[in-house]
Protein backbone atom coordinates (compact mmCIF):
# COMPACT_ATOMS: atom_id res chain seq x y z
CA UNK A 1 0.00 0.00 0.00
CA UNK A 2 1.75 3.84 -0.75
CA UNK A 3 1.95 5.68 1.94
CA UNK A 4 -0.16 9.22 1.62
CA UNK A 5 1.83 12.15 0.75
CA UNK A 6 2.58 14.19 4.00
CA UNK A 7 1.06 17.58 4.19
CA UNK A 8 3.82 20.19 4.26
CA UNK A 9 3.01 23.28 6.28
CA UNK A 10 2.63 26.48 4.24
CA UNK A 11 4.87 29.28 4.40
CA UNK A 12 2.48 32.59 5.86
CA UNK A 13 2.42 35.47 3.76
CA UNK A 14 1.11 38.87 4.14
CA UNK A 15 -0.45 40.49 1.36
CA UNK A 16 0.64 43.99 1.98
CA UNK A 17 -0.97 47.32 -0.25
CA UNK A 18 -0.09 50.16 -1.50
CA UNK A 19 -2.85 53.05 -0.72
CA UNK A 20 -2.64 56.19 -2.96
CA UNK A 21 -3.95 59.78 -1.47
CA UNK A 22 -4.45 62.78 -3.75
CA UNK A 23 -6.39 66.16 -3.39
CA UNK A 24 -8.44 65.72 -6.11
CA UNK A 25 -9.66 62.21 -4.59
CA UNK A 26 -12.29 61.04 -2.73
CA UNK A 27 -12.46 59.22 0.72
CA UNK A 28 -14.98 57.08 -1.05
CA UNK A 29 -12.88 55.49 -3.62
CA UNK A 30 -10.67 52.65 -3.09
CA UNK A 31 -7.89 54.10 -2.39
CA UNK A 32 -6.19 53.22 -5.64
CA UNK A 33 -3.93 55.32 -7.80
CA UNK A 34 -6.76 55.83 -10.40
CA UNK A 35 -9.14 56.46 -7.60
CA UNK A 36 -7.57 57.63 -4.74
CA UNK A 37 -8.31 58.53 -1.12
CA UNK A 38 -8.87 62.33 -0.42
CA UNK A 39 -7.36 62.39 3.20
CA UNK A 40 -4.36 60.84 4.40
CA UNK A 41 -6.75 59.72 7.45
CA UNK A 42 -8.71 57.54 5.39
CA UNK A 43 -5.43 55.65 3.72
CA UNK A 44 -3.99 55.56 7.68
CA UNK A 45 -7.47 53.76 8.63
CA UNK A 46 -6.84 50.86 6.59
CA UNK A 47 -2.45 50.10 6.44
CA UNK A 48 -0.91 47.62 8.73
CA UNK A 49 2.20 46.75 8.52
CA UNK A 50 4.28 46.80 5.87
CA UNK A 51 1.80 48.94 4.04
CA UNK A 52 2.81 52.74 2.22
CA UNK A 53 0.56 55.27 1.95
CA UNK A 54 1.46 57.25 -1.46
CA UNK A 55 0.80 61.26 -1.03
CA UNK A 56 0.12 63.10 -4.33
CA UNK A 57 1.27 66.21 -4.18
CA UNK A 58 -0.58 69.26 -2.56
CA UNK A 59 -1.81 70.84 1.12
CA UNK A 60 -3.58 68.48 3.23
CA UNK A 61 -5.00 70.30 6.09
CA UNK A 62 -5.67 67.49 8.96
CA UNK A 63 -4.22 65.25 11.73
CA UNK A 64 -3.12 61.86 10.82
CA UNK A 65 -3.60 59.13 13.73
CA UNK A 66 -2.77 55.77 12.71
CA UNK A 67 -5.19 52.92 13.34
CA UNK A 68 -2.59 50.70 13.97
CA UNK A 69 1.72 50.51 14.29
CA UNK A 70 3.71 48.32 12.39
CA UNK A 71 6.25 46.04 12.99
CA UNK A 72 10.05 46.07 13.27
CA UNK A 73 10.62 44.09 9.87
CA UNK A 74 7.72 46.01 8.01
CA UNK A 75 6.19 49.20 9.04
CA UNK A 76 3.92 51.47 8.52
CA UNK A 77 4.98 54.12 5.78
CA UNK A 78 3.57 57.35 4.81
CA UNK A 79 6.01 58.96 1.72
CA UNK A 80 5.39 61.57 -0.98
CA UNK A 81 4.04 59.82 -4.53
CA UNK A 82 7.15 60.09 -7.24
CA UNK A 83 8.79 62.58 -5.12
CA UNK A 84 5.87 65.21 -5.27
CA UNK A 85 6.00 67.66 -2.68
CA UNK A 86 3.67 67.07 -0.14
CA UNK A 87 2.73 69.89 2.85
CA UNK A 88 0.99 68.50 5.90
CA UNK A 89 -0.92 71.88 7.79
CA UNK A 90 -1.87 72.62 10.88
CA UNK A 91 -3.50 76.06 9.57
CA UNK A 92 -6.92 76.47 8.00
CA UNK A 93 -7.72 79.59 5.11
CA UNK A 94 -9.45 82.24 6.95
CA UNK A 95 -11.50 84.68 4.13
CA UNK A 96 -14.57 86.94 4.00
CA UNK A 97 -12.34 89.89 4.71
CA UNK A 98 -13.93 93.54 5.14
CA UNK A 99 -12.09 96.69 6.00
CA UNK A 100 -12.19 97.75 9.72
CA UNK A 101 -10.70 100.83 9.74
CA UNK A 102 -7.76 101.87 7.63
CA UNK A 103 -5.46 98.91 6.70
CA UNK A 104 -6.70 96.96 9.58
CA UNK A 105 -9.15 94.18 8.25
CA UNK A 106 -11.60 92.39 9.71
CA UNK A 107 -12.88 88.56 9.77
CA UNK A 108 -14.02 85.73 11.69
CA UNK A 109 -11.66 82.64 13.09
CA UNK A 110 -14.15 80.68 14.64
CA UNK A 111 -11.70 78.60 16.05
CA UNK A 112 -9.58 79.05 19.45
CA UNK A 113 -6.31 77.22 20.38
CA UNK A 114 -6.24 79.34 23.72
CA UNK A 115 -3.36 81.65 25.36
CA UNK A 116 -0.24 81.76 23.45
CA UNK A 117 -1.35 79.09 20.52
CA UNK A 118 -2.98 80.97 18.12
CA UNK A 119 -0.39 82.16 15.00
CA UNK A 120 -1.95 83.85 11.56
CA UNK A 121 0.12 83.63 8.51
CA UNK A 122 0.02 85.68 5.29
CA UNK A 123 1.54 83.83 2.22
CA UNK A 124 2.81 81.13 4.00
CA UNK A 125 4.58 84.00 6.57
CA UNK A 126 3.92 84.11 10.62
CA UNK A 127 2.28 87.44 11.14
CA UNK A 128 3.08 89.13 15.01
CA UNK A 129 0.38 89.80 17.30
CA UNK A 130 -0.33 92.85 18.14
CA UNK A 131 2.18 94.14 20.59
CA UNK A 132 4.33 97.28 22.32
CA UNK A 133 6.55 97.55 21.55
CA UNK A 134 6.22 96.94 17.70
CA UNK A 135 9.34 94.76 15.69
CA UNK A 136 9.86 93.21 12.60
CA UNK A 137 8.58 89.39 10.88
CA UNK A 138 12.47 88.49 11.89
CA UNK A 139 11.63 86.39 15.01
CA UNK A 140 15.37 86.18 15.15
CA UNK A 141 15.78 89.57 16.33
CA UNK A 142 12.89 90.65 18.08
CA UNK A 143 12.44 94.47 19.11
CA UNK A 144 12.08 94.60 22.95
CA UNK A 145 11.79 96.92 25.96
CA UNK A 146 13.91 97.48 29.26
CA UNK A 147 13.19 97.92 32.57
CA UNK A 148 14.19 100.95 34.23
CA UNK A 149 13.39 99.22 37.60
CA UNK A 150 11.74 96.68 39.23
CA UNK A 151 10.27 96.42 42.52
CA UNK A 152 9.17 93.20 43.57
CA UNK A 153 7.35 91.35 46.63
CA UNK A 154 8.34 87.63 46.70
CA UNK A 155 5.32 85.54 47.65
CA UNK A 156 5.85 82.52 45.61
CA UNK A 157 2.73 82.24 43.33
CA UNK A 158 1.13 85.34 44.34
CA UNK A 159 4.52 87.53 43.99
CA UNK A 160 3.74 90.90 42.64
CA UNK A 161 6.04 93.41 40.57
CA UNK A 162 6.39 97.30 39.93
CA UNK A 163 7.88 97.40 36.58
CA UNK A 164 8.96 101.00 35.60
CA UNK A 165 10.01 102.45 32.44
CA UNK A 166 9.92 105.88 30.99
CA UNK A 167 9.49 105.05 27.27
CA UNK A 168 5.84 103.69 28.30
CA UNK A 169 3.98 106.64 27.31
CA UNK A 170 0.77 105.58 27.15
CA UNK A 171 -2.49 106.97 29.11
CA UNK A 172 -3.54 105.77 32.37
CA UNK A 173 -5.04 102.04 31.86
CA UNK A 174 -4.42 101.64 28.55
CA UNK A 175 -2.15 98.26 29.66
CA UNK A 176 -5.12 97.02 32.30
CA UNK A 177 -5.48 93.15 31.23
CA UNK A 178 -2.59 93.33 29.06
CA UNK A 179 -0.13 89.98 29.10
CA UNK A 180 3.72 91.01 29.82
CA UNK A 181 5.94 88.94 28.70
CA UNK A 182 9.11 89.06 30.70
CA UNK A 183 12.79 86.90 31.25
CA UNK A 184 13.50 88.08 34.37
CA UNK A 185 17.02 88.02 36.26
CA UNK A 186 19.68 86.05 34.51
CA UNK A 187 17.00 85.90 31.11
CA UNK A 188 17.43 81.88 31.00
CA UNK A 189 14.00 81.83 30.58
CA UNK A 190 10.96 83.86 30.21
CA UNK A 191 7.57 83.99 31.58
CA UNK A 192 4.38 85.82 31.80
CA UNK A 193 1.81 87.19 34.06
CA UNK A 194 -1.21 89.42 33.08
CA UNK A 195 -0.87 93.39 34.37
CA UNK A 196 -3.08 94.35 36.88
CA UNK A 197 -2.72 98.25 37.00
CA UNK A 198 -0.79 100.49 34.32
CA UNK A 199 -0.20 104.02 34.80
CA UNK A 200 1.53 105.85 32.22
CA UNK A 201 5.67 104.39 32.80
CA UNK A 202 4.74 102.17 35.49
CA UNK A 203 3.15 98.11 35.30
CA UNK A 204 2.10 96.20 38.24
CA UNK A 205 1.70 92.55 37.58
CA UNK A 206 1.37 89.02 39.84
CA UNK A 207 3.56 86.49 38.85
CA UNK A 208 4.70 83.52 40.06
CA UNK A 209 8.71 83.28 41.27
CA UNK A 210 10.86 80.88 39.79
CA UNK A 211 14.58 80.22 40.92
CA UNK A 212 15.10 83.30 43.55
CA UNK A 213 18.55 83.27 43.06
CA UNK A 214 18.63 83.94 39.05
CA UNK A 215 15.10 84.63 37.48
CA UNK A 216 13.99 87.57 40.33
CA UNK A 217 12.78 90.52 37.74
CA UNK A 218 15.25 93.28 38.38
CA UNK A 219 16.67 96.68 36.03
CA UNK A 220 17.40 96.05 32.69
CA UNK A 221 15.06 93.01 32.26
CA UNK A 222 13.35 92.84 28.35
CA UNK A 223 9.92 92.43 28.06
CA UNK A 224 6.78 93.06 25.48
CA UNK A 225 2.93 93.58 26.28
CA UNK A 226 0.31 91.73 24.18
CA UNK A 227 -3.20 91.08 24.48
CA UNK A 228 -5.28 94.62 23.73
CA UNK A 229 -6.35 95.09 20.32
CA UNK A 230 -5.14 98.64 20.67
CA UNK A 231 -1.53 97.59 20.30
CA UNK A 232 -2.65 96.37 16.22
CA UNK A 233 -1.44 99.69 14.55
CA UNK A 234 1.64 98.26 12.78
CA UNK A 235 2.10 96.43 9.86
CA UNK A 236 2.26 92.63 10.28
CA UNK A 237 0.22 92.66 12.98
CA UNK A 238 -2.86 90.54 14.01
CA UNK A 239 -5.33 90.52 16.98
CA UNK A 240 -8.59 88.33 18.06
CA UNK A 241 -11.00 89.18 20.01
CA UNK A 242 -12.83 86.26 21.93
CA UNK A 243 -15.52 86.41 20.30
CA UNK A 244 -13.22 84.72 17.26
CA UNK A 245 -12.94 88.30 15.03
CA UNK A 246 -9.91 88.31 13.68
CA UNK A 247 -8.01 91.42 12.86
CA UNK A 248 -4.90 91.67 10.54
CA UNK A 249 -3.04 94.42 9.40
CA UNK A 250 -1.13 92.60 6.26
CA UNK A 251 2.56 93.59 5.60
CA UNK A 252 1.90 96.03 2.63
CA UNK A 253 -1.29 97.47 4.44
CA UNK A 254 -3.66 95.82 1.56
CA UNK A 255 -6.47 93.48 1.98
CA UNK A 256 -6.17 90.48 2.98
CA UNK A 257 -8.83 89.35 0.33
CA UNK A 258 -5.41 89.79 -1.96
CA UNK A 259 -3.10 86.85 -0.03
CA UNK A 260 -3.52 83.72 1.27
CA UNK A 261 -4.68 83.94 5.14
CA UNK A 262 -3.98 80.84 7.59
CA UNK A 263 -4.93 80.45 11.19
CA UNK A 264 -3.60 77.47 13.13
CA UNK A 265 -5.73 75.01 14.23
CA UNK A 266 -4.39 72.06 15.01
CA UNK A 267 -1.72 70.88 16.86
CA UNK A 268 -0.19 67.67 15.35
CA UNK A 269 0.46 66.76 12.23
CA UNK A 270 0.84 62.72 12.87
CA UNK A 271 -0.22 61.81 15.93
CA UNK A 272 1.74 58.24 16.94
CA UNK A 273 0.79 58.36 20.83
CA UNK A 274 1.15 54.77 21.32
CA UNK A 275 2.01 53.68 18.07
CA UNK A 276 5.48 52.19 16.60
CA UNK A 277 7.49 51.55 13.69
CA UNK A 278 5.57 54.24 11.65
CA UNK A 279 8.09 55.56 8.96
CA UNK A 280 6.91 59.37 7.86
CA UNK A 281 9.28 59.83 4.71
CA UNK A 282 9.76 62.92 2.78
CA UNK A 283 6.71 65.21 3.65
CA UNK A 284 7.19 68.95 4.83
CA UNK A 285 4.81 69.93 7.84
CA UNK A 286 3.84 73.34 8.47
CA UNK A 287 2.32 75.44 11.36
CA UNK A 288 2.58 72.80 14.36
CA UNK A 289 4.47 69.97 16.16
CA UNK A 290 5.27 67.56 13.29
CA UNK A 291 4.57 64.60 15.49
CA UNK A 292 3.66 63.27 19.27
CA UNK A 293 5.49 60.51 20.35
CA UNK A 294 3.69 60.40 24.01
CA UNK A 295 5.06 62.19 26.93
CA UNK A 296 4.53 59.17 29.14
CA UNK A 297 5.16 56.01 27.26
CA UNK A 298 8.18 56.44 25.06
CA UNK A 299 8.42 52.70 24.53
CA UNK A 300 5.67 52.54 22.83
CA UNK A 301 6.65 54.52 19.97
CA UNK A 302 9.72 53.07 19.11
CA UNK A 303 11.28 52.94 15.87
CA UNK A 304 9.48 55.98 14.57
CA UNK A 305 12.22 57.78 12.33
CA UNK A 306 11.14 60.91 10.56
CA UNK A 307 12.94 62.37 7.31
CA UNK A 308 11.21 65.39 6.99
CA UNK A 309 11.97 68.20 4.16
CA UNK A 310 10.76 71.13 6.29
CA UNK A 311 8.85 72.05 9.64
CA UNK A 312 7.86 75.44 9.78
CA UNK A 313 5.82 78.01 11.85
CA UNK A 314 5.60 75.25 14.62
CA UNK A 315 4.67 77.57 17.34
CA UNK A 316 4.88 81.23 17.69
CA UNK A 317 6.41 81.10 21.01
CA UNK A 318 9.39 80.73 19.33
CA UNK A 319 10.87 83.95 20.50
CA UNK A 320 14.64 83.99 20.56
CA UNK A 321 14.98 86.91 22.54
CA UNK A 322 17.56 89.89 22.02
CA UNK A 323 19.78 89.61 24.90
CA UNK A 324 20.69 85.45 23.67
CA UNK A 325 24.17 85.15 22.51
CA UNK A 326 24.19 84.45 18.64
CA UNK A 327 25.72 80.48 19.64
CA UNK A 328 22.52 80.30 21.72
CA UNK A 329 20.00 81.37 19.76
CA UNK A 330 20.94 79.36 17.07
CA UNK A 331 21.29 76.51 19.09
CA UNK A 332 17.76 76.77 20.33
CA UNK A 333 16.67 77.64 16.63
CA UNK A 334 18.22 73.95 15.90
CA UNK A 335 16.75 72.18 18.79
CA UNK A 336 12.94 73.80 17.40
Amino acid sequence: MGRRPAAEALEPRVLLSTYYVSTSGNDANAGSLDYPFRSIQRAAEFAGPGDTVLIRGGVYRETVRPARSGNSGDPVTFRPYNNETVTVSGADVVGNWSNYSGHVYRSRQGWDLGFGENQVFVDGRMMNEARWPNTTLDVTHPVLATADSIGVTLNGDHSRADLRDSALTQPDGYWDGATIHIAPGHSWVAQTATVSDYTRGRVRYTYEQMNERYEVPEKGDRYYLTGKFQALDSAGEWFREDDGSLYLWTPDGDSPAQHTVEAKRRDLAFDLRGRSDVRIQYLGKERFRVFDRGDRKQEATAGVPLRVVDGRGTSHELVLWAFATPSAAAAEASRR
